[in-house]
């Protein structure tokens, strides 16, 4: 297992809907995982990005099982993209 960094350009969505996502994945104990050492996420124009380090791709899919139905309940629908993390200075 490899450290990736996952982004996801979530076109249209509002900091309310991410929010009430956030909300969600608290209430199903998804915030903080240890595969998920690191979160960010950005608003600019129409455009929200999230940028994650996971400890692997394979933690980020388990996440997404419980992630995908619950921001779909809130209209994001997104692809992220893996990159293989190169360096991380803390």
């Amino acid at each position: 297992m490899k450290k990736v960094l996952a982004i996801v350009h979530l076109k249209d969505a509002t900091t309310k809907s991410y929010d009430n996502l956030l909300v969600d994945l608290k209430g199903a104990n998804q915030i903080k995982l240890k595969s998920r050492p690191h979160h960010f996420a950005s608003i600019k124009e129409s455009e929200m990005l999230v940028v994650d380090i996971w400890e692997s791709v394979e933690g980020f899919q388990k996440f997404g099982e419980v992630m995908v139905p619950l921001a779909k309940k809130h209209g994001i629908d997104a692809q992220p993209e893996f990159y293989p993390l190169h360096n991380q200075l803390d």
